[in-house]
């Protein structure tokens, strides 16, 4: 249980630092083509914080990993994690929608 509950505040950490960081320092664009909203400041920004997010549960001993695999595990969700929402946004722009409120499951 705690790993899961390590990978949705990895992931929801990521996606926090990568829109606050995104929407305050955010200049180039990632993918326009497929996100027009996303930035590279953003998507560092999200690295980041799924990193310290992960040496947070290293640090607290929440989950039983070394330092090194902590680090290395978090830029490893954080990398996921974009590329899962890069994929729903393209799930979305072919789909016609704006939001995936409207998406099933």
């Amino acid at each position: 249980s705690y790993w899961l509950l390590y990978i949705l505040f990895v992931t929801k950490m990521c996606d926090a630092a990568a829109y606050f960081v995104g929407s305050k320092f955010g200049k180039h664009l990632l993918v326009p083509e497929i996100s027009p909203k996303k930035t590279f400041e953003g998507a560092l920004g999200g690295i980041i914080g799924s990193i310290l997010t992960s040496f947070i549960f290293y640090y607290f001993s929440i989950v039983p990993i070394s330092l090194v695999e902590s680090l290395i595990l978090g830029f490893i969700v954080a990398i996921l994690t974009g590329v899962g929402d890069l994929a729903e946004s393209i799930l979305k722009r072919n789909g016609g929608f704006k939001d995936s409120g409207p998406l099933p499951g």
